[in-house]
C-alpha cells in the first residue's frame, strides 16, 4: 500500500509539474490573456486622469500649499488687524483662498497627484501672532499683495500652458478671483482709527 502512495503521489507531481510547465503555452491558445503575466504587463497602466504632466503637479502642488498658508494666516489677521479695510480682505481671503483649495484638492486628487498633508508653517504663524497691532495691518497688505501676485502669475502660467484641459479650466475659474483681490489689496491704504 506505501508503495502504490508513493508512485501515485510521484505521478501526480509529475503530473503537475507537466501541467505548470506548460500551463502558460496552453492557457494562452485557450485564451487571449496569458496565464502568466510578466512584471511590465502586471503594473497598473496609468489611467486617462493620472496622466498629467510634472508642471501641473508642481503647479496644484504649490498653489495648495500657499492657499492653505496665506489662510491660516489671513484668519489671525481678520481678527488681530485694527482696520475694518484690512479685516475685510482678509475675511475675503479666507473665503476666496479656502474655496480655491477646497476645489484645487478635488482635483488633485481627480487626476491621481499626490499632495501633501496640508500643514502651517508655525514659525512663520507664530510671527504673524506676535506683531504689533501698528505693523500689522501694513504688514499684511504687503504680504497679502506679494502672495496674490505669485498666485495671480502661476493661475495664469497654468491656465495658458498646462496640457490638461481640467487643470487649465480650473486656473481660469479662479484666476478672476485672485486678480480682482489684488487689485482690492492695491488700492488699500490702511486708515489706523
Amino acid at each position: 500500500m506505501k508503495n502504490r502512495v508513493s508512485t501515485s503521489s510521484l505521478l501526480f507531481l509529475t503530473a503537475f509539474l507537466c501541467v505548470i510547465a506548460t500551463g502558460p503555452k496552453l492557457s494562452a491558445q485557450t485564451t487571449s490573456q496569458p496565464a502568466v503575466q510578466t512584471f511590465k504587463e502586471s503594473e497598473r497602466k496609468p489611467s486617462k486622469s493620472d496622466a498629467y504632466t510634472r508642471s501641473d503637479r508642481r503647479f496644484l502642488v504649490n498653489i495648495l500649499r500657499i492657499n492653505h498658508n496665506e489662510t491660516v494666516i489671513a484668519q489671525l489677521v481678520a481678527e488681530r488687524a485694527t482696520t475694518r479695510e484690512i479685516k475685510a480682505l482678509a475675511r475675503q481671503l479666507v473665503a476666496d483662498l479656502g474655496e480655491a483649495n477646497r476645489e484645487g484638492r478635488l482635483l488633485a486628487e481627480h487626476k491621481g497627484i499626490p499632495v501633501p498633508e496640508s500643514r502651517s508653517e508655525s514659525g512663520d504663524l507664530k510671527s504673524w501672532n506676535e506683531k504689533k497691532p501698528e505693523n500689522l495691518d501694513q504688514d499684511y497688505l504687503n504680504r497679502a499683495r506679494d502672495t496674490l501676485e505669485d498666485l495671480s502669475d502661476l493661475y495664469e502660467k497654468a491656465s495658458n500652458k498646462s496640457d490638461d484641459p481640467e487643470i487649465a479650466a480650473f486656473a481660469k475659474k479662479i484666476l478672476p478671483s485672485v486678480r480682482k483681490q489684488l487689485e482690492i489689496a492695491g488700492q488699500l491704504v490702511p486708515v489706523h482709527p
